[in-house]
């Protein structure tokens, strides 16, 4: 869950809370890309992907979708994907991910892209 900083009196299901959530998704950007340079340093054959923000569009229908029209719960504006060779890769990806001081980054959410 992502909730910014700045939403105290923000109803949840307005859609000023969702604008301050795709803010804070945005100023998430450089940290995403350093936690990238971050891991390929340490892991050179690893691929760090940022993918775009999550539209305004897609993350209203999708919060109205999934959500029952909460923006709290939606999660994924700024996401990124390690691509690995092999699982020892991504075994090793996994390891240094769970090595970070748990006040910097929280894993949300893990796609196994090899067993769908």
């Amino acid at each position: 869950r992502l909730v910014p900083d700045d939403v105290e009196d923000v109803d949840a299901t307005s859609p000023v809370f969702l604008l301050l959530l795709m803010a804070d998704a945005e100023r998430t950007l450089p940290y995403l890309s350093a936690l990238g340079a971050a891991i390929c340093s340490k892991l050179p054959r690893a691929q760090f992907l940022i993918a775009p923000l999550k539209s305004l569009a897609r993350s209203v229908k999708k919060t109205l979708d999934k959500y029952c029209g909460d923006y709290s719960n939606l999660c994924d504006l700024a996401r990124a994907t390690v691509k690995c060779d092999s699982l020892t890769e991504a075994l090793h990806v996994l390891r240094y991910l769970g090595a970070l001081p748990d006040d910097e980054w929280v894993i949300v959410l893990i796609k196994n892209r090899l067993m769908p």
